[in-house]
C-alpha cells in the first residue's frame, strides 16, 4: 500500500503482441470505471518495444515505468528454472514496493520476502488440442511454463469456464495454494474514436457488402474455412467482400500465411478475399460497425476479442460453434460447423439476402465492465 491506502499493482506491457494489449488496456479502463475508493495505484511496467502503446493507457492513478525486461530473456528463464529465482521482476517488485504484479509469464517463483502477490494468465490451452500447431520446442517450453505457472503463482486467471475445465482435465492444481479467477475479458472501446465509413471506404476500396474477420493469422483461427465458403460462393455470383485484419506472421509456423495467400491467387478470389493486416484500432472499429456481419471461424479460442468488439458494439455475429462461443454468446450469434464450407455459406447468404432475424443485441455493458474490473482486483 502506498501512504494514500491505495494497493500499488504493476502490470507488465513487455509484449507486443496486439491481443495482450488490448486485454492489459481493457483491464486499466475497466478498473478506471469503479468507484475512486476501489481503484489501485497502478505502475505500468513497460518494456521499450511497447513504447508505441502508452498513449493508449489514461488512468488517473497511472504511473510508467519502463523496464528491461526483455534484455537477455532466453538466459534470464533457463537461470530462473535453475535457480528458482525470478530474475524478471524479482528487483521490480522490491524496488516499487508491489502489491501485486500481473501478468507474469516466465517462471514465476514466489518469494519468502515478499508480500507481492504473483498473478499469472493462461490465454488457453490449445497446445493440448492441437499439438500439430506447434514444434517440439514450443510445446516442450510452452508445457514448462504452464506447469510453472500453476505452481509457483499466488492467483491464475483464466478467461473462460472452457478454459478452466481444460485446466482441470490436464493439470494437478492444488486450491489452497492458487487461487483460480475466471475473468471473462469485456471489450473497453467506447473511449475509441471510430473512423467515420466514408474515409474508410476510399482508403479500403469498399464498393460491395462486406463481413469482417479479426483474428491474427495462426492456423487454428481457421481462415481456409472462410475462402473455401468464398470460392463456392463466387461460383453462385455472389457479390461481396470479405475483409481480414491481424497479424500476418506466425514463428510457429512461418508458411502458413503463404498458404492462404497462395490459396487465394490459386482460386481467383482476390476481387472477394481482402487482406489488410495490422491497420489502426479505429479503422478496425470502424469497419466492424458497418459490416453485415463479423466472422469469426476459429477453432480454438480461450475468449474471442473480436466477439467481444461486435457485442459492444451491438453487431451480429457469425461464428464457429466451439464450446467457448456457445458460453460467450449463448444463443445470440449464428453458429456453423468450423469443419463445414455448407454451414457456413449458408449464414453468408443469409445475410446477403437479408433472410437472417436478426439475434438479440447485447446491453449490460456498464455492468460487464465493473463486473470484469472486480473479478481481475479480487486476484488480488
Amino acid at each position: 500500500m502506498d501512504r494514500k491506502g491505495k494497493k500499488q499493482i504493476g502490470i507488465l506491457l513487455v509484449s507486443n503482441d496486439i491481443g495482450v494489449v488490448y486485454y492489459l488496456l481493457s483491464i486499466v479502463k475497466a478498473i478506471g470505471y469503479l468507484s475512486e475508493d476501489k481503484r489501485p495505484q497502478i505502475i505500468l511496467l513497460y518494456a521499450d518495444n511497447c513504447k508505441k502503446f502508452l498513449d493508449l493507457f489514461q488512468y488517473e492513478f497511472l504511473v510508467y515505468k519502463e523496464v528491461d525486461y526483455n534484455k537477455n530473456k532466453k538466459s534470464k528463464f533457463l537461470l530462473s528454472f535453475f535457480l528458482r529465482k525470478n530474475l524478471f521482476v524479482e528487483s521490480i517488485t522490491k524496488f516499487h514496493k508491489l502489491d501485486g504484479i500481473f501478468p507474469l509469464m516466465d517462471i514465476p517463483v514466489r518469494s519468502n520476502e515478499s508480500e507481492c502477490k504473483v498473478v499469472s494468465w493462461i490465454p488457453d490451452f490449445q497446445h493440448k488440442f492441437y499439438p500439430r500447431f506447434f514444434s517440439r520446442k514450443n510445446l516442450f517450453l510452452r508445457e514448462t511454463r504452464f506447469k510453472q505457472i500453476i505452481d509457483k503463482s499466488n492467483a491464475l486467471i483464466l478467461s473462460s469456464e472452457d478454459a478452466y475445465s481444460h485446466l482441470k482435465k490436464f493439470y494437478s492444481v492444488d486450491n489452497s495454494k492458487i487461487k483460480v479467477n475466471v475473468m471473462p475479458f469485456v471489450s473497453m472501446i467506447k473511449d475509441f474514436g471510430l473512423t467515420d465509413f466514408d474515409i474508410l471506404k476510399k482508403k479500403y476500396d469498399i464498393t460491395t457488402p462486406y463481413f469482417l474477420v479479426s483474428n491474427q493469422f495462426y492456423a487454428h483461427k481457421n481462415h481456409i474455412i472462410v475462402l473455401k465458403a468464398i470460392v463456392e460462393l463466387k461460383k453462385l455470383g455472389m457479390i461481396f467482400t470479405v475483409f481480414f485484419t491481424g497479424k500476418t506472421d506466425d514463428y510457429r509456423n512461418p508458411l502458413f500465411y503463404s498458404s492462404l495467400t497462395d490459396y487465394i491467387a490459386s482460386n481467383d478470389i482476390a476481387s472477394h478475399a481482402k487482406i489488410l493486416g495490422v491497420i489502426p484500432r479505429e479503422d478496425q472499429l470502424g469497419l466492424l460497425k458497418n459490416a453485415l456481419a463479423i466472422i469469426q471461424p476459429s477453432k480454438f479460442e480461450g475468449w474471442s476479442t473480436i466477439i467481444e468488439d461486435a457485442k459492444t458494439l451491438q453487431k451480429q455475429i457469425i461464428c464457429s460453434n466451439i464450446e467457448v462461443h456457445l458460453e460467450q454468446l449463448g444463443e445470440n450469434a449464428f453458429y456453423f460447423n468450423p469443419d463445414s464450407v455448407e454451414e457456413l455459406s449458408e449464414k453468408i447468404v443469409m445475410f446477403l439476402q437479408n433472410k437472417s432475424e436478426l439475434k438479440p443485441v447485447f446491453d449490460n455493458y456498464h455492468e460487464r465492465i465493473e463486473k470484469f474490473a472486480n473479478e481481475f482486483l479480487n486476484a488480488f
